[in-house]
């Protein structure tokens, strides 16, 4: 019982510090909305936590499209 309370109260510390960047992030990447003047490396630096933010990072659609031809399932078939 001990060891169960203790492994607990550590671990809802680390996920409470998890919860915390995750909250901090949300609200970096949507600074930008607030519409205030800012020099392009800043734009840039938000732009960039936005794509990471939103997991843009892959492009699905031009792997998708690739699968479909590759397996003879284009959209003009259909």
């Amino acid at each position: 019982m001990l060891a169960n309370f203790t492994l607990n109260f550590f671990l809802s510390s680390v996920l409470s510090l998890l919860w915390g960047m995750i909250n901090g992030m949300q609200i970096i990447a949507l600074l930008p909305l607030a519409n205030c003047d800012m020099p392009g490396n800043a734009h840039f630096l938000f732009n960039q936590i936005y794509t990471i933010s939103t997991f843009n990072i892959i492009n699905v659609d031009r792997i998708t499209n690739y699968m479909s031809s590759l397996f003879g399932l284009d959209k003009t078939s259909t």
